[in-house]
């Protein structure tokens, strides 16, 4: 069984510095839904006496009675105190408790209140103890508007905050079916289940991938199955088909504002900013620009989890009663499945780059258009390299007319380095059934040509996080 947690224990150390801390700590986590930020801290939970409480979706009175019950387990004193957070947080504070609270949105909902009120005992009274303050949520809109953007009440009051993000390729690895040891099998894992702690812990490792998609993912009973809308319905987002709408858009490979607009039927592109926006700030979509651009080119969108590609590719808005083979799959979705497989494998070289150039000290790293074409790999070398890359998921091999093809695009992107006088160039091609023969002999003859099979990049990655391979 791989471990409970991977790549987690950097976080794990600081929360647990925290706790040993001999003043006042506030520890902020948060991250969308399925992340791992539950077990993370009670994981970390120090000793007996931390008090740690679940909220849950009831009134304010209910919360707060529940909190005084599990509060008064490691300190009777508490059921004799006014039922008041900022009374009860006080006496906490005085005993120099670690009081943990999950899910603290759910508090936010019932009270509007309680930020303020969280605020004003922090700043009257609990910065001058030891006492630690945990609070974790799922809800990004309310953790950001009420503790970290610059007007909320808690803005600045955390001592120590943790954004979890889904786990690495390299980390995620171990947690993919036995069957999946070719590099091609780890690859095609990585975009479906992706990194999330939550979807990864499902997988049945002595099953394979197809068994895994097929029963947790595309069986009407499977626990992923309606993922996505899930996600968005916690959210509470308003008129949630048009965000439904715009993420099948970008699934389907529409990336610009007037092309999702067309497709999910807005009146014009100024009309799907405002879901973007939301869509960004909820972490289920980013944004993606030309690499040498930083703020004004046009921009592009791209869904980020794996399994919300998946899901609004090969799932949403087909007829179930369309899925009637026995491994649907295999049979249905598997043809398909190769494009599909492509788009994801641009990203993994991108985040491949750095460890497959050592010696490169990249400033930035993605990908890159004009009017007359693209790249999908380029990175900018603080010694004033520009390496520009194209990949390749096709049963085909690539040939020396890519090469020329990269080549040319590269000569157009425009970057000044810093502090270098001049730009030098150098290429790369990625690919999933390797390179014809006259390909492999201008590589040979050519210091500033590499090629790199699937194997490479997914090797890369899982070697540099040591747990794989």
């Amino acid at each position: 069984m791989p471990p409970s947690f991977v790549n987690r224990s950097e976080e794990l150390s600081r929360i647990q510095r925290a706790y040993g801390s001999d003043s006042a700590e506030f520890i902020v986590i948060l991250g969308r839904r399925r992340i791992g930020k539950s077990a993370l801290v009670r994981e970390s939970i120090p000793d007996e006496n931390t008090v740690y409480y679940q909220a849950t979706r009831d009134t304010a009175a209910v919360q707060l009675s529940d909190f005084i019950r599990e509060a008064q387990a490691s300190y009777p004193g508490s059921e004799r105190i006014r039922e008041d957070w900022e009374a009860l947080l006080g006496y906490l504070g005085d005993q120099n408790a670690t009081v943990i609270i999950d899910e603290w949105p759910f508090l936010v909902e019932a009270d509007g209140s309680v930020p303020t009120k969280f605020q004003r005992v922090w700043d009257t009274e609990l910065q001058d103890t030891e006492m630690t303050l945990v609070l974790v949520g799922s809800a990004i809109s309310i953790m950001t508007n009420k503790i970290t953007e610059q007007d909320a009440p808690l803005y600045n009051r955390d001592t120590v905050r943790l954004d979890l993000t889904p786990l690495s390729l390299g980390d995620a690895a171990p947690y993919y079916p036995a069957t999946a040891d070719e590099p091609i099998e780890v690859l095609e894992s990585w975009s479906i289940f992706g990194g999330t702690p939550f979807y990864l812990q499902l997988i049945s490792p002595d099953e394979s991938l197809a068994t895994n998609v097929n029963r947790h993912i595309i069986s009407q009973h499977g626990r992923l199955h309606g993922e996505p809308e899930t996600i968005l319905q916690t959210e509470s987002v308003r008129k949630p088909e048009r965000y439904m709408s715009i993420l099948r858009a970008l699934a389907d490979g529409k990336r610009e504002t007037g092309e999702i607009a067309d497709y999910a039927g807005f009146d014009d592109s100024r009309g799907v900013w405002q879901y973007t926006e939301r869509l960004k700030q909820l972490r289920v979509i980013e944004e993606d620009q030309p690499v040498t651009e930083e703020t004004s080119s046009p921009k592009r969108y791209r869904i980020q989890e794996p399994l919300f590609r998946f899901w609004f590719r090969f799932l949403y808005g087909k007829n179930p009663q369309h899925i009637t083979a026995d491994d649907p799959f295999t049979e249905q979705i598997r043809p398909e499945f190769p494009a599909y497989v492509g788009r994801v494998f641009e990203g993994v070289c991108r985040d491949a780059l750095p460890v497959l150039f050592p010696e490169a000290s990249f400033s930035r790293i993605g990908g890159w258009w004009d009017s007359e074409g693209e790249l999908d790999v380029v990175g900018l070398d603080h010694t004033g390299r520009i390496i520009g890359g194209e990949s390749k998921f096709t049963a085909s091999p690539m040939h020396p007319g890519h090469l020329d093809d990269v080549e040319t695009r590269t000569e157009r992107i425009e970057w000044t380095p810093p502090n270098e006088p001049e730009v030098t160039r150098q290429y790369c091609l990625f690919s999933q059934s390797g390179f014809t023969d006259a390909l492999e002999e201008t590589a040979q003859t050519r210091d500033d040509v590499q090629l790199f099979s699937v194997a490479d990049v997914v090797t890369a990655l899982t070697d540099s996080s040591g747990s794989f391979f």
